[in-house]
């Protein structure tokens, strides 16, 4: 349904008595193999844009001066209320300049389960597959760098820590003090 958010349509219901089928959808044997058949709904399959998603896009649209200006919304074009930008064959939704919208846009690729938290790289691809804004590249790199979990799972890369170096031996009571700081402790939940 949310892919058909996407078209401007009218859905017209036609009585089964007037609908005249083919052999193959109505044919008796498939009829239990079709129902007994698992059905999959990997949300990768779904449309990248929701129609609360939708929503809020033409929301920010309207508060967002830039779209205003005629000379900037020039090489643009407007489809069912949302700005698109068309480069080759591909074409991309514009981003409103709203930064609560545009990391909701960076989470839904990046926290998607079958995405698997990809790094700045994979998920600009990702993004620029369906959404174009401005600093685009650098608000992904800003999103994977504070993700939580890509932080506490992310492997250990650059130079070794280097080996222990043993403090000297004082030679009386008090002469040194050391402590401990543990910091940088990972957010729980509760």
């Amino acid at each position: 349904m949310e892919f058909l958010a996407w078209f401007d349509c009218v859905w017209e219901h036609i009585a089964g008595r007037i609908n005249i089928a083919d052999a193959l959808s109505r044919h008796p044997s498939l009829h239990t193999a079709i129902l007994a058949a698992p059905v999959l709904c990997p949300r990768s399959t779904e449309s990248p844009l929701s129609v609360d998603l939708a929503k809020r896009l033409k929301t920010a649209y309207a508060s967002d001066p830039w779209f205003a200006t005629p000379e900037n919304v020039e090489t643009l074009r407007r489809q069912n209320g949302l700005w698109l930008q068309t480069e080759g064959s591909v074409t991309r939704i514009v981003v409103p300049n709203d930064d609560a919208l545009r990391r909701d846009i960076l989470a839904r690729f990046h926290e998607d389960p079958l995405a698997g938290h990809p790094g700045s790289t994979r998920l600009v691809e990702l993004v620029r597959r369906s959404f174009w804004w401005p600093r685009l590249v650098t608000d992904a790199e800003n999103f994977v760098r504070t993700c939580s979990s890509c932080q506490r799972n992310k492997a250990l890369s650059g130079k070794g820590r280097g080996l222990l170096q043993p403090l000297p031996v004082p030679d009386a009571p008090w002469e040194s003090v050391s402590m401990d700081f543990v910091v940088a402790l990972p957010k729980t939940e509760g």
